[in-house]
């Protein structure tokens, strides 16, 4: 399973507030999921990475970052960062979801994951 976080840090303030979150859901489920980061060079993306403590693989590219609004563009979804693209074990993405300025939204983001991707929560904790 794959969780792929798009975002770009030159027009998205709400990537700052959600980093945190995808930063704790990632490390917390390092061994069931993957989880990259696309974006657009920017020559702060290594400061952002090291202030979010972000420890998935962030592949820089314009390119690459087009791409994937393109198909994204292709399912009338509108490629607006930050976006999240859920990948099940088949290859097949299961749900796509934007970025919210909600504070307590945000916080769901880890309970979300977990339904998502139908993956079981014991003591806090995914087992």
């Amino acid at each position: 399973m794959r969780l792929v976080i798009l975002f770009t840090l030159q027009d998205c303030p709400i990537c700052l507030f959600e980093a945190r979150y995808w930063s704790l859901v990632s490390e917390e489920l390092k061994d069931k999921i993957i989880t990259v980061g696309i974006t657009i060079p920017n020559k702060n993306v290594l400061d952002f990475v090291n202030e979010y403590n972000l420890k998935f693989k962030i592949y820089q590219g314009k390119d690459l970052f087009s791409k994937v609004c393109a198909l994204i563009k292709k399912h009338r979804i509108a490629c607006i960062t930050p976006l999240k693209i859920f990948i099940n074990s088949d290859n097949y993405v299961i749900a796509i979801e934007g970025g919210t300025k909600e504070e307590v939204k945000q916080r769901l983001f880890r309970e979300r994951v977990y339904s998502i991707f139908g993956l079981s929560q014991i003591w806090g904790r995914g087992k």
